[in-house]
């Protein structure tokens, strides 16, 4: 669905995860003058300790997620904005997943969801799913495991569903040694999880903006990553590692008529390009695709419009902004758990003299919540 003329656009953004992807495409908003609303989760949510808190509509009344209260809000923003075209951002798999399963409410009331379909959704975001779709394409994945053993070390407990029957999100399990070993298999369930070869190499991330006018790419070399494989911390864009695996992601997204904003990281090991993971939403170091070209307001505009690279932004108009570091993500973190790539601590030393130009909240909109977040974590320590 795209607006109608005369329909000014209107972002809605349900926050309470993924804050540091939010905060960066409400930004990337702003600099295109496309209005946003915020519903937060509940009263902790963190960016209420920054300047984007003044675009808050509403806040959740329930911690869980309700269709009903979802619906709710979003018939309460139609009463007080009646001739905006609403349209939901991608913010987080658990509120994508719950939007999906209302998509035809949604078209009914005139608001633009997700703009693929839940079986493509579900094809890109089920690791199992997009593994299987990603051999169609000649992509490289890791080899599959078929029986749990201790010989097999190190290997990884990959979820063949986003969430367990009580709807929290289940993470990749990595399992180094005999210790790891003896408590995973405890608890094992085939069901739940393939078995994966553990891949150690640099990991990057392909990132895409697709259309049915057009693609954009960005990639990023990942430094640091929070540990049982979580969020990454920093980061740093690059040119395309590899093209053969950037021709075979695009095919995969044609093939699918994939449309909107997606992430694919790809592990590098002697030469070789292995798949691991796809989100079809936004993803945490968001902010540097934002600042080097990528554009929320893609998300409001037409289908059949091509995607416009923005010029990238520059620190105090001289420098790139070509890194991205969050300080406040691995401040707190046991670095024996933490997983660093090569060369990431010089790296680390060199992104934290910059912390203005770099850090997604050192910024005069959100100085609050990044010393918040330092104080908290050393408090952790």
């Amino acid at each position: 669905m795209n607006s109608m003329p005369g329909e000014k656009p209107l972002v809605v953004i349900f926050t309470g995860a993924n804050e540091r992807a939010v905060g960066a495409f409400c930004r990337s908003l702003q600099r295109d003058r496309i209005d946003f609303l915020l519903i937060t989760r509940n009263a902790q949510d963190v960016l209420y300790r920054t300047r984007l808190r003044h675009h808050l509509f509403a806040q959740r009344t329930l911690d869980t997620l309700d269709e009903n209260e979802f619906k709710r809000l979003l018939l309460d923003i139609k009463a007080r904005y009646p001739q905006r075209a609403l349209t939901i951002a991608p913010s987080a798999e658990s509120i994508n997943r719950l939007l999906l399963n209302m998509q035809q409410w949604l078209c009914r009331e005139g608001v633009q969801n997700i703009t693929v379909s839940p079986d493509i959704y579900q094809l890109f975001s089920d690791k199992e799913k997009l593994l299987a779709a990603a051999t169609t394409v000649g992509l490289e994945i890791p080899a599959v495991i078929e029986q749990l053993s201790e010989s097999q070390l190190p290997f990884v407990l990959k979820p063949r569903i986003e969430n367990n029957m009580h709807g929290q999100r289940l993470y990749p399990l990595l399992v180094r040694n005999a210790a790891g070993y003896a408590e995973h298999a405890r608890s094992y369930d085939a069901t739940r999880y393939l078995i994966q070869r553990y891949i150690d190499g640099q990991s990057f991330y392909y990132l895409y903006f697709r259309n049915d006018a057009g693609v954009v790419a960005l990639y990023q070399r990942n430094i640091a990553q929070q540990a049982a494989g979580k969020s990454m911390v920093a980061a740093e864009l690059v040119s395309c590692p590899d093209a053969d695996t950037d021709l075979r992601l695009r095919a995969l997204l044609d093939q699918h008529a994939y449309c909107g904003f997606i992430m694919f990281e790809v592990m590098e090991s002697a030469g070789q390009h292995y798949i691991i993971e796809a989100n079809a939403r936004m993803w945490g170091p968001m902010q540097l695709a934002l600042e080097n070209g990528f554009r929320a307001s893609w998300l409001v505009q037409g289908q059949d419009t091509a995607p416009q690279m923005a010029p990238p932004l520059r620190f105090l108009g001289l420098w790139p902004r070509d890194k991205y570091l969050w300080l406040g993500g691995f401040a707190g973190q046991t670095h024996g758990e933490m997983r660093f790539f090569a060369g990431a601590r010089r790296w680390l030393w060199k992104a934290c003299c910059w912390l203005p130009r770099y850090d997604v909240w050192f910024s005069t909109d959100s100085l609050r919540l990044f010393f918040f977040e330092f104080l908290r974590s050393g408090k952790r320590r």
